[in-house]
Protein backbone atom coordinates (compact mmCIF):
# COMPACT_ATOMS: atom_id res chain seq x y z
CA UNK A 1 0.00 0.00 0.00
CA UNK A 2 3.05 2.49 0.77
CA UNK A 3 4.35 1.15 -2.67
CA UNK A 4 1.23 2.86 -4.40
CA UNK A 5 1.24 6.00 -2.15
CA UNK A 6 4.42 6.84 -3.15
CA UNK A 7 3.72 6.06 -7.09
CA UNK A 8 1.09 9.01 -6.73
CA UNK A 9 3.35 11.64 -5.26
CA UNK A 10 6.11 10.74 -7.38
CA UNK A 11 3.44 11.16 -10.24
CA UNK A 12 1.79 13.70 -8.81
CA UNK A 13 5.27 15.55 -8.45
CA UNK A 14 6.40 14.67 -12.02
CA UNK A 15 2.97 16.03 -13.50
CA UNK A 16 3.17 19.26 -11.55
CA UNK A 17 5.04 21.57 -14.12
CA UNK A 18 2.39 20.44 -16.44
CA UNK A 19 -0.64 21.47 -14.87
CA UNK A 20 1.41 24.93 -14.49
CA UNK A 21 2.05 25.98 -17.50
CA UNK A 22 0.19 28.19 -19.82
CA UNK A 23 -3.00 26.12 -21.11
CA UNK A 24 -3.35 25.32 -24.79
CA UNK A 25 -5.11 27.85 -27.22
CA UNK A 26 -8.60 26.89 -27.56
CA UNK A 27 -10.13 25.70 -30.56
CA UNK A 28 -11.33 28.02 -33.15
CA UNK A 29 -15.38 28.89 -32.50
CA UNK A 30 -17.12 26.54 -34.82
CA UNK A 31 -20.66 27.45 -33.71
CA UNK A 32 -22.97 27.75 -36.92
CA UNK A 33 -26.38 29.92 -37.56
CA UNK A 34 -28.97 28.18 -39.33
CA UNK A 35 -31.00 24.80 -39.48
CA UNK A 36 -30.62 21.68 -37.09
CA UNK A 37 -31.48 18.15 -37.40
CA UNK A 38 -30.95 15.73 -34.04
CA UNK A 39 -31.87 12.80 -33.85
CA UNK A 40 -31.62 10.63 -30.71
CA UNK A 41 -32.42 7.30 -29.02
CA UNK A 42 -32.20 6.04 -25.17
CA UNK A 43 -33.73 5.50 -21.83
CA UNK A 44 -36.64 6.86 -19.92
CA UNK A 45 -36.32 6.97 -16.12
CA UNK A 46 -39.93 7.71 -14.81
CA UNK A 47 -40.90 8.52 -11.45
CA UNK A 48 -44.60 9.61 -10.01
CA UNK A 49 -45.06 11.06 -6.84
CA UNK A 50 -48.07 8.51 -5.75
CA UNK A 51 -48.09 5.51 -4.28
CA UNK A 52 -50.51 4.06 -6.30
CA UNK A 53 -47.74 3.59 -9.07
CA UNK A 54 -44.27 4.13 -9.35
CA UNK A 55 -41.90 4.34 -12.50
CA UNK A 56 -38.76 2.76 -13.35
CA UNK A 57 -36.98 2.73 -17.18
CA UNK A 58 -38.26 2.47 -20.63
CA UNK A 59 -37.43 3.54 -23.48
CA UNK A 60 -37.22 6.72 -25.85
CA UNK A 61 -36.55 7.85 -29.26
CA UNK A 62 -37.04 11.07 -30.82
CA UNK A 63 -35.75 13.50 -33.43
CA UNK A 64 -35.08 17.54 -32.49
CA UNK A 65 -35.06 20.68 -34.44
CA UNK A 66 -32.77 23.60 -34.00
CA UNK A 67 -32.60 27.08 -35.76
CA UNK A 68 -29.84 29.31 -34.49
CA UNK A 69 -30.33 33.21 -35.33
CA UNK A 70 -26.66 33.99 -33.88
CA UNK A 71 -23.95 31.13 -33.19
CA UNK A 72 -25.42 31.67 -29.82
CA UNK A 73 -29.28 31.52 -29.44
CA UNK A 74 -31.94 29.85 -31.19
CA UNK A 75 -35.16 27.73 -30.63
CA UNK A 76 -36.15 24.28 -30.35
CA UNK A 77 -38.80 22.22 -31.09
CA UNK A 78 -38.88 17.85 -31.01
CA UNK A 79 -41.33 14.90 -31.58
CA UNK A 80 -40.03 12.27 -29.00
CA UNK A 81 -41.92 8.66 -28.46
CA UNK A 82 -41.27 7.56 -24.94
CA UNK A 83 -42.30 4.49 -23.23
CA UNK A 84 -42.99 5.17 -19.88
CA UNK A 85 -42.28 2.51 -17.01
CA UNK A 86 -45.61 2.28 -14.65
CA UNK A 87 -45.44 -0.19 -12.13
CA UNK A 88 -49.14 -0.41 -10.63
CA UNK A 89 -49.76 -1.05 -6.78
CA UNK A 90 -50.43 -5.02 -7.09
CA UNK A 91 -49.90 -5.82 -10.54
CA UNK A 92 -47.38 -6.40 -13.14
CA UNK A 93 -45.12 -3.65 -14.88
CA UNK A 94 -45.98 -2.15 -18.14
CA UNK A 95 -44.92 0.81 -20.42
CA UNK A 96 -47.31 3.85 -21.46
CA UNK A 97 -46.61 5.24 -24.15
CA UNK A 98 -46.90 9.23 -25.37
CA UNK A 99 -46.15 11.26 -27.45
CA UNK A 100 -43.94 14.40 -26.11
CA UNK A 101 -43.34 17.96 -28.13
CA UNK A 102 -41.25 20.22 -26.45
CA UNK A 103 -40.09 23.51 -27.70
CA UNK A 104 -37.93 26.77 -26.07
CA UNK A 105 -34.92 28.29 -26.43
CA UNK A 106 -31.81 26.65 -27.39
CA UNK A 107 -28.33 28.14 -26.56
CA UNK A 108 -24.82 26.95 -27.85
CA UNK A 109 -21.50 27.20 -26.69
CA UNK A 110 -18.22 25.59 -27.38
CA UNK A 111 -15.51 23.97 -24.73
CA UNK A 112 -12.39 22.93 -26.96
CA UNK A 113 -13.74 20.89 -29.57
CA UNK A 114 -17.20 19.89 -27.86
CA UNK A 115 -20.27 21.84 -28.99
CA UNK A 116 -22.80 21.69 -26.12
CA UNK A 117 -26.75 23.02 -26.36
CA UNK A 118 -28.80 23.72 -23.74
CA UNK A 119 -32.41 23.76 -24.19
CA UNK A 120 -34.94 25.39 -21.88
CA UNK A 121 -38.67 25.50 -22.33
CA UNK A 122 -42.19 23.76 -22.16
CA UNK A 123 -43.43 20.06 -22.97
CA UNK A 124 -46.92 18.76 -23.73
CA UNK A 125 -46.70 15.18 -23.27
CA UNK A 126 -49.50 13.18 -25.00
CA UNK A 127 -50.62 9.40 -23.99
CA UNK A 128 -51.84 7.15 -27.03
CA UNK A 129 -54.25 5.09 -25.19
CA UNK A 130 -55.38 4.64 -21.30
CA UNK A 131 -52.87 2.44 -19.05
CA UNK A 132 -53.93 -1.77 -18.31
CA UNK A 133 -51.88 -4.44 -16.44
CA UNK A 134 -53.22 -7.11 -14.88
CA UNK A 135 -56.41 -5.91 -13.05
CA UNK A 136 -55.46 -2.06 -13.33
CA UNK A 137 -56.63 0.37 -15.70
CA UNK A 138 -55.58 4.02 -15.58
CA UNK A 139 -56.65 6.65 -17.38
CA UNK A 140 -54.18 8.71 -18.85
CA UNK A 141 -54.11 12.46 -18.68
CA UNK A 142 -52.01 14.65 -20.92
CA UNK A 143 -49.94 16.92 -19.67
CA UNK A 144 -47.73 20.36 -19.19
CA UNK A 145 -44.52 20.50 -18.20
CA UNK A 146 -41.43 21.85 -17.68
CA UNK A 147 -38.32 20.62 -20.53
CA UNK A 148 -34.49 21.28 -19.63
CA UNK A 149 -32.22 19.56 -22.11
CA UNK A 150 -28.22 19.47 -22.16
CA UNK A 151 -26.14 18.06 -24.80
CA UNK A 152 -22.40 17.67 -25.76
CA UNK A 153 -21.83 16.80 -29.01
CA UNK A 154 -18.23 15.98 -30.67
CA UNK A 155 -17.46 16.94 -34.47
CA UNK A 156 -17.24 13.78 -36.79
CA UNK A 157 -17.30 15.92 -40.36
CA UNK A 158 -17.87 19.41 -40.60
CA UNK A 159 -21.57 19.61 -40.76
CA UNK A 160 -22.03 16.01 -38.41
CA UNK A 161 -21.75 15.76 -34.82
CA UNK A 162 -22.41 12.84 -32.70
CA UNK A 163 -22.82 12.64 -28.70
CA UNK A 164 -24.66 12.25 -25.13
CA UNK A 165 -27.81 13.66 -24.90
CA UNK A 166 -30.08 14.26 -21.50
CA UNK A 167 -33.65 15.49 -21.04
CA UNK A 168 -35.45 16.54 -17.53
CA UNK A 169 -39.18 16.72 -17.74
CA UNK A 170 -41.32 17.79 -14.79
CA UNK A 171 -45.29 17.47 -15.29
CA UNK A 172 -47.13 20.37 -13.76
CA UNK A 173 -50.31 18.18 -13.43
CA UNK A 174 -51.00 14.57 -12.56
CA UNK A 175 -50.29 11.88 -14.98
CA UNK A 176 -53.25 9.68 -13.93
CA UNK A 177 -56.61 10.85 -13.60
CA UNK A 178 -57.11 8.26 -10.45
CA UNK A 179 -54.34 10.28 -8.34
CA UNK A 180 -55.08 14.19 -9.33
CA UNK A 181 -52.09 15.80 -6.57
CA UNK A 182 -49.46 13.53 -8.64
CA UNK A 183 -46.59 15.09 -10.82
CA UNK A 184 -44.07 13.18 -13.10
CA UNK A 185 -40.65 13.27 -13.11
CA UNK A 186 -38.26 12.01 -16.25
CA UNK A 187 -34.77 11.46 -16.79
CA UNK A 188 -33.66 11.08 -20.24
CA UNK A 189 -30.46 9.93 -21.61
CA UNK A 190 -28.98 8.63 -25.01
CA UNK A 191 -27.01 8.90 -27.57
CA UNK A 192 -27.96 11.50 -30.68
CA UNK A 193 -26.51 13.17 -33.54
CA UNK A 194 -26.76 16.79 -35.13
CA UNK A 195 -26.92 17.24 -38.33
CA UNK A 196 -26.18 21.28 -40.12
CA UNK A 197 -28.08 22.19 -43.13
Amino acid sequence: MKFIQALLVLVTLVSLPAWCENPAPAAADSRKTGFFLAPKVGIAITNYSTTGAAGGIGFQGGVVGQFFFVPAVGVYSAVDLVARRIYPSGDPAGNALYVDVPFGVAFQYQANSVMNVIGLGAVFMLPTSSFTSGTTTLTLNPMVGLDMSINSFFPITENFEMGLVSNFRFSFASPFAIYASAYMLDVQIGLGGRVHF
